[in-house]
């Protein structure tokens, strides 16, 4: 029994006693320190105790990227809070006995900051808070204030509340804090700065906390960040010290040797001398058996050390040496495919390879990581980029074999298979000896252990390696039996034979008929002699080559876009301004007046200029120019304000165009088309223009004739081409031919001239009547003004004389709210005998149009194609 509870029960004995001798003033005081007791040694110490286990099973459940700084305290995810459940429950349980049956005694602030801490971990951050926040306002007990404000810190800083924390950090400062809070107060605080990375300003907060920490584990995981932070810095002589400080606390094996890896990176090797005790120390971490699992990071570093050092190819070796190797870390097989995309995108600008290595790093990355995003940005770059650059290498080459003569074109070919051969062959022999290296190897760790293990710390390929757990040899295995027996092989007995023969048992009766038809008719295995093959080989080869003018056409389509587009990933993506020039010049030189010849000359003009090279960017300028004097890039150039002008200008039109749609819904075409020509007059470069000429051409469709109709969509087709209404275009003019059609079985007969009036009647209305030119219109308007003020005076009506051709004019009354209402004043004026007996033909020629459909008439100045319209529509 320990030794703490057993002078527990001691008390508690003494105190029993105590309570049976003393009398009632005394009993308030004996029953707290009974509730004391039993809150710490019963519930409270318990609960502390397996919070200590939980703290060890968390650290023990996380896993360190030593290529980046490690972290001040262990994240708690989804898997950790789901092993610890368990602990977590037992912690909740034992912490709430303080609370509820010992209320009096002095644990239960301690035990709330327990259950607080319990609720951190399980992720339930808002319950955290309440209960910390709980502690610092009930609390008497100024240490258990200060720890719930600091685990109130990690709350904040853990649901990404940096404000709030630093409050709390600035609240804490001012408090006089015991040695451990104080510690922990300096721990939170770097805490947050690492979590935001601004490990320069955590570095001084860890110095702080380094003395006040008690546990030798914690402290060399301090020592070592703080050494990273120092390394990261340039510190050299601070961080091989920290480095130092971490092996002195003699910690785990695997921070003692990442300490010592990375304590070699921070010392001096500026002599020959120096470099050359690094590779033997590094030499000598290779041939010791307790960093097997750690191999793939020692390559890495001696990757990294040759880098330093300029020898990219020897780095880039023992970057591929560490990915060879069978680790469970995965931070470090990301990295390294990372660094390894990072050698050959920056430093070799070797694009193709680093396609591939960007391509396995981010099959690896976390993808919650910030640097996730750049991989994967990057990534598609350089796979674009990739796709064009082959598409024009092999058009380059079809493009040049289709160039020889049949005789130069067949050697090159041989050569060319001849060259493939060899290679197969040396993988064949590769993969054979590959093959037999792991059969020695199970063969010695099944009959020698001792020589097994030897072997093991050796060779790649150590391990047991049964033939189904290789990879390599069941590829080779593979393509070997495909060369043999062919791809698809049916499942069953004798599959190697043409004609199967039934086993010795078998008993079912013999059937002659059938067996010699099988015999018969069974597919005979016929193997192609060696020239076959070569000219097989060869067919394959040749069907790509471009030999008439449509393949060659083709080919060139290819190529010019592929050299566009590897021109404008090297200028805007890969900022690789001499390649983009070299792709640029080709481009324009053989693909002169292509599509994108202007725009890739216009880059050649801007690469020019900030090259500073004046005499090249003249020259490129006076050609677009030349070439190409109305196109948008000579307007830039011409105007360096031009596409925020033309940006305002399209802004414009597209508002303008939007109303002129609106207009032309509610039936008022003549409107619509005025404000479309508009549109196109003051803003006539815009990226509407082909709807503004499309609406034109509807308002044809509603005012005049099929025919015009029909060409004005056939000459849009033909112009704007391009354009997302053409389809539109082509569906109104089979419409149209159907309604032709129709009129055509009928014996209507088409009038170019004539007009379609709108039959959208819901509008304002007039009244007219038709005079001839004989009849004095003085006279005519004075008569109609008398009639309508003595019966609409109160419809504020007015009058006006409308010349309709040489011989009529119109009297108009205006204007009516509706159709109804311009009919009853018609009514009206036809039953007025003194306006009857003032014309004498009045009533003949008496009808009501819509203000639209008058527009219209003004414009025809044919009076019976409307009485036509007005006959079949108003009466």
């Amino acid at each position: 029994m320990p030794r703490k509870k057993t002078i527990g029960y001691v008390w508690f004995a003494l105190l029993l006693g105590v309570v049976c001798s003393c009398s009632q003033d005394n009993y308030s005081y004996v029953a707290r320190k009974w509730h004391n007791l039993n809150a710490r040694d019963n519930a409270y110490f318990l609960a502390r105790e397996k919070m200590k286990e939980v703290d060890a099973q968390i650290w023990k459940s996380n896993t360190d990227d030593y290529n980046k700084i490690l972290k001040v305290y262990p994240n708690v995810d989804k898997t950790v809070q789901t092993a610890i459940s368990g602990g977590i429950d037992d912690i909740i349980k034992k912490a709430a006995l303080p609370v509820t049956r010992h209320k009096n005694s002095i644990w239960v602030d301690d035990s709330y900051n327990l259950i607080g801490k319990c609720r951190l971990y399980q992720g339930e951050i808002t319950l955290a808070q309440e209960t910390f926040k709980f502690v610092n306002t009930k609390s008497d007990d100024p240490n258990a204030r200060h720890e719930a404000l600091i685990l109130l810190m990690r709350t904040f800083i853990v649901n990404k509340e940096y404000e709030n924390a630093t409050a709390v950090f600035n609240f804490l400062k001012k408090e006089k804090l015991s040695k451990t809070n104080e510690g922990n107060f300096l721990l939170m605080r770097a805490y947050q700065y690492c979590a935001v990375e601004d490990y320069t300003k955590a570095e001084p907060y860890l110095t702080l906390a380094l003395p006040l920490l008690k546990k030798k584990d914690f402290k060399a995981r301090i020592h070592f960040i703080l050494g990273q932070i120092h390394q990261m810095q340039n510190n050299n002589k601070e961080a091989y010290a920290n480095y130092h400080g971490t092996i002195k606390k003699n910690p785990v094996y695997e921070l003692s040797f990442y300490a010592r890896l990375y304590r070699t990176q921070v010392s001096s090797y500026g002599k020959a001398e120096d470099a050359l005790k690094i590779e033997k120390y590094f030499k000598r971490l290779l041939n010791d058996r307790k960093n097997i699992e750690y191999k793939d990071k020692i390559y890495y570093e001696m990757g990294l050390f040759e880098l330093k050092q300029g020898h990219v190819p020897k780095a880039i070796a023992h970057f591929e040496s560490s990915l060879k190797e069978k680790s469970k870390n995965n931070f470090q097989k990301a990295t390294t495919f990372y660094k390894l995309a990072l050698v050959y995108y920056d430093t070799l600008q070797n694009y193709e390879m680093a396609k591939n290595y960007y391509d396995s790093t981010a099959t690896v990355w976390d993808p919650k990581d910030k640097e996730y995003k750049i991989i994967t940005t990057r990534q598609k770059v350089l796979t674009e980029f990739v796709k064009h650059l082959r598409v024009v290498r092999q058009e380059d080459s079809l493009q040049r074999l289709a160039k020889m003569d049949s005789v130069t074109l067949l050697k090159f070919l041989d050569n060319l298979i001849a060259e493939e051969e060899r290679k197969a062959k040396e993988e064949a022999k590769k993969l054979k000896e590959d093959k037999e290296r792991a059969e020695r190897i199970a063969f010695n760790k099944k009959n020698n252990p001792d020589a097994g293990a030897a072997v093991v710390n050796n060779d790649p390929f150590a391990g047991p390696k049964w033939y189904f757990y290789n990879p390599t040899l069941i590829a080779a295995g593979k393509a070997e039996f495909t060369k043999r027996w062919g791809m698809s092989r049916p499942l069953e007995d004798n599959w190697r034979r043409a004609v199967k023969e039934r086993p010795a048992n078998f008993t079912g009766a013999a059937n002659p008929t059938t067996d010699s038809i099988l015999v018969q008719f069974a597919p005979k295995v016929v193997e192609k002699t060696p020239e076959q093959i070569r000219q097989d080989k060869i067919d394959i080869y040749k069907k790509d080559i471009p030999k008439t003018d449509e393949q060659l056409l083709a080919s060139n389509g290819k190529l010019e876009a592929g050299l566009y587009n590897l021109g404008k990933i090297y200028y805007q993506k890969l900022n690789e301004v001499q390649n983009a020039e070299k792709s640029y010049l080709r481009h324009t030189n053989e693909f002169a007046k292509s599509e994108n010849d202007p725009e890739v000359l216009y880059n050649l003009y801007i690469i020019y200029e900030g090259l500073e090279d004046a005499e090249k960017a003249e020259a490129i300028r006076e050609k677009i120019f030349r070439l190409y004097p109305k196109s948008v890039y000579a307007k830039i150039i011409e105007n360096p304000n031009y596409l925020n002008e033309f940006k305002i200008a399209n802004k414009q039109a597209a508002v303008l165009y939007k109303k002129a749609y609106d207009v032309f819904k509610s039936g008022q075409y003549f409107m619509a088309d005025s404000m479309a020509k508009m549109a196109i007059k003051y803003y006539p470069e815009n990226d509407v223009t082909d709807r503004l000429v499309f609406l034109q051409i509807l308002v044809t469709g509603k005012t005049k004739n099929e025919l015009q109709y029909k060409s004005e969509l056939e000459n849009f087709i033909k112009v704007y081409n391009t354009s997302k209404l053409v389809e539109a275009a082509k569906a109104n003019i089979a419409k149209t031919d159907a309604f032709i059609a129709s009129k055509s079985k009928t014996g209507a007969v088409l009038d170019s001239n004539a007009i379609r009036y709108s039959a959208a009647l819901e509008q304002e209305h007039y009244f007219a009547a038709t005079f001839p030119k004989s009849i004095d219109q003085k006279s005519t308007l004075a008569a109609i003004k008398l009639f309508t003020n003595r019966n609409f005076a109160n419809k504020k009506l007015t009058t006006e004389i409308v010349n309709l051709n040489d011989s009529t004019y119109l009297s108009l009354v205006k204007t009516f709210v509706d159709k109804n209402a311009a009919k009853l004043y018609m009514i009206e004026a036809k039953n007025d005998k003194a306006l009857l007996a003032t014309f004498a033909d009045f009533g003949k020629s008496l009808f009501v149009i819509s203000k639209t459909n008058m527009a219209l008439l003004n414009r025809s100045k044919y009076l019976k194609d409307y009485l036509r319209f007005y006959m079949d529509n108003y009466q």
